[in-house]
C-alpha cells in the first residue's frame, strides 16, 4: 500500500467513525450516514473500508 493510500484509508476510517457516532446518537439520520457514506467514499477512495465498515 503506498503512503496516499494508506492516508486515504486512515482519513476515511476516521471520518466514517466519527460519522457512525453521530447516527448512534441520533444527530443524523440515516439517510444522511447513506449520503455521507456515499461522499466519503467518492473523496477518498478507500482500499479496505467497504470491506471494514461492513464487518462493523
Amino acid at each position: 500500500m503506498k503512503k496516499n493510500e494508506f492516508n486515504s484509508e486512515v482519513n476515511y476510517q476516521m471520518a466514517m467513525h466519527y460519522a457512525q457516532r453521530l447516527l448512534k446518537e441520533g444527530v443524523i439520520t440515516a439517510n444522511e450516514m447513506k449520503k455521507f457514506e456515499r461522499e466519503t467514499q467518492d473523496r477518498y477512495r478507500p482500499v479496505y473500508g467497504k470491506i471494514f465498515l461492513s464487518l462493523a
